[in-house]
């Protein structure tokens, strides 16, 4: 597992993310430790593991506002895993709106919704596209199913 902790921020960037951790699902390594510093760079504090089933056991012990999925981590449909991180976050706490952004590099993603995604990204992508996709929709504000 990879982590950052949020830098001292001097800017007036007012996301309620800020204050809380994000987590990347992505198989690899040199990807999630790109994502980690450019989660920093944008003041989020951040962590990295390489499949779903690493992050269960994040998601059940601590408070995560955003996870940011690979399509296709190895042996897996992460996009397809996105139900089951909600529930394994709401295991935490029965209360948790989970953030759940897609990233993939080979193809659109035509249905957030089929997947139950929050959003998505197509690699590569920015800074800036990263910080608007996260700010998008505010986990406490996203309706539960």
């Amino acid at each position: 597992m990879i982590s950052s902790q949020q830098p001292q921020s001097t800017d007036s960037h007012s996301s309620s993310l800020l204050s809380k951790t994000i987590l990347v699902i992505d198989d690899d390594e040199m990807i999630r430790e790109a994502m980690i510093g450019l989660l920093r760079s944008l003041g989020y504090t951040s962590l990295a593991v390489a499949t779903t089933e690493e992050s269960i056991p994040i998601l059940t012990s601590q408070p995560i506002a955003a996870v940011l999925v690979d399509h296709l981590p190895v042996g897996q449909d992460g996009f397809a895993a996105a139900k089951e991180l909600r529930q394994q976050a709401e295991k935490y706490d029965p209360e948790a709106q989970l953030q759940i952004i897609g990233m993939t590099g080979s193809m659109a993603i035509e249905d957030k919704k089929a997947y139950d995604l929050d959003g998505h990204l197509i690699k590569p992508f920015s800074a800036d596209q990263l910080r608007e996709v996260l700010e998008k929709k505010n986990p406490a504000t996203r309706d539960k199913p």
